[in-house]
């Protein structure tokens, strides 16, 4: 009993010694843990918590304060609200114990070595560093978008906000401004009256080193003159592609197919719509993208066959299917997919279709 009364002493002692300055440091990282602002999921919504996001709220048609973190609410999830605490408290007893610690060693809080006053300054400026590098990086991207505008390239509507979550907190207090930070994620083709072809416009752009920002990642394309040659440059520009919508009749044949399999490893869903080019062989490179979770096949010349579904058996992660209109699809390959939790939809059939 006198062994575990002198083992809490020197636990809970420090932590009673300096009460005030744990208390400060719960109530600082609290407000980063509850109060901060994460991307939009979609307009009218925002997501909330840091390091992980436990609510969904209402934002329109006012956004709520961040103050009051539990009301407006869609959407709660009580683990990750709990886990964000669990990282404030931590944080705080870290930082009362190294305090203490630090006046054990020196017998008053005013006197720092030259170890403890170096570890303060990289931190310091880890942090600084980070917030100054994301914001340049920020500003160059949106520059590029503004140049890339001019060739034929266009911002779609849609944002994200930003910074990302490891600088949730320099932004909740106020190191990157009150600049509305927030990106635009996808990018629509829009032939401007000089430049009228994508594959010349985007081969000149791979052609002088430009790879697209990291983070737009969905491209919506609708020129029916896209060839093989234009999605070779357009695998090359944008690799970190997650969704690609080709809503335009197009002639890509497997071989361009094969680039975007290839170079587009991220690519999660696939909109296409062929023309006597897109085959079963097509269908084949397709079944390859590994990642992919949604696509959707466009074939009015209905130049495959249903016999090509058994190419997408290989797509483990994939979710939704829209087949060409004329594959008509047998209920045992119906059954075997529906056991995988994949679902097929047409357009104005089902609402499943992803957004």
């Amino acid at each position: 009993m006198t062994k575990l009364r002198q083992w809490t002493t020197f636990a809970f002692a420090p932590l009673w010694r300096w009460k005030w300055l744990f208390l400060i440091s719960f109530l600082a990282t609290s407000y980063c843990a509850l109060t901060a602002i994460r991307d939009e999921p979609f307009p009218g919504y925002l997501e909330q918590g840091w390091p992980k996001r436990y609510s969904t709220r209402l934002s329109e048609p006012a956004e709520p304060s961040p103050w009051l973190a539990f009301t407006c609410l869609e959407e709660l999830d009580l683990p990750a609200l709990v886990f964000n605490l669990s990282i404030t408290l931590t944080l705080s007893l870290v930082i009362v114990y190294a305090w203490h610690r630090h006046c054990e060693r020196h017998g008053s809080w005013r006197q720092f070595d030259l170890k403890e006053l170096m570890l303060i300054t990289l931190l310091l400026a880890t942090g600084i560093g980070m917030t100054i590098h994301w914001r340049s990086r920020f500003l160059a991207d949106q520059q590029y978008l503004h140049e890339i505008s001019d060739v034929g390239w266009h911002p779609h509507l849609s944002q994200k906000k930003t910074p990302p979550w490891y600088l949730q907190p320099q932004y909740s207090c106020g190191l990157l401004g009150q600049r509305n930070w927030s990106h635009h994620h996808c990018i629509v083709w829009g032939p401007v009256a000089e430049v009228p072809d994508i594959n010349r416009a985007t081969k000149l752009l791979v052609e002088r080193g430009d790879r697209l920002p990291a983070h737009v990642t969905d491209l919506i394309l609708n020129d029916s003159n896209l060839n093989d040659d234009g999605v070779a440059a357009l695998s090359q520009w944008a690799p970190n592609c997650r969704e690609l919508r080709i809503d335009s009749t197009t002639s890509i044949s497997t071989a361009g197919f094969r680039q975007i399999r290839e170079r587009m490893h991220r690519l999660e869903l696939l909109l296409v719509n062929g023309d006597d080019k897109l085959s079963d062989e097509c269908i084949q490179e397709i079944g390859k993208m590994r990642s992919l979770k949604f696509l959707v096949i466009v074939d009015t010349q209905e130049k495959t066959h249903v016999e090509s579904l058994r190419y997408l058996r290989n797509l483990s992660h994939l979710e939704y299917v829209q087949p060409p209109e004329h594959w008509e699809i047998p209920p045992s390959d119906r059954d075997e997919f529906a056991q995988r939790g994949v679902q097929f939809f047409h357009i104005g059939r089902s609402r499943s279709m992803p957004n």
